[in-house]
């Protein structure tokens, strides 16, 4: 019948070196993880909270005749890019400060751009007609 094999000598130092280093890791990543998790939400939900207000006052733009069809694309299109880097960034389960930030700054340009396009001259007579003895 063979035992175990135990580790001999200088050996033990390192196999119990490892189990400490495997015991560490295990700790670290299961108290680390949960807060950065926790901030990286709280980035996405900001993130996400945005993205619907901006596809709000777009929709509500196009409705009332303040973008033409011209503008309403660009915006969706902008808006389309932020998705985008949404999902790239992402990729490996989260959101970086650096990443989200980025975002942050595209989604400004975005509520820019959207005031700008529904406050210019530029209207759908057709919709604002409409909008005007609908409401």
């Amino acid at each position: 019948m063979t035992s175990m094999l135990k580790p001999i000598g200088h050996t033990a130092g390192i196999a119990a070196a490892a189990v400490a280093a495997a015991v560490a890791f295990t700790i670290l990543a299961t108290t680390a993880h949960p807060a950065a998790a926790n901030i990286s939400s709280k980035r996405l939900e900001r993130v996400a909270s945005n993205m619907a207000f901006h596809a709000r006052l777009i929709e509500q733009g196009r409705f009332r005749g303040d973008l033409t069809r011209r503008e309403y694309r660009a915006l969706k299109r902008q808006q389309r890019d932020i998705a985008r880097m949404r999902r790239q960034a992402l990729r490996d389960g989260w959101l970086a400060y650096n990443e989200y930030s980025e975002i942050k700054r595209a989604q400004h340009a975005a509520y820019a751009n959207i005031r700008a396009e529904r406050s210019d001259r530029a209207v759908s007579y057709v919709r604002r007609f409409l909008w005007r003895i609908r409401g």
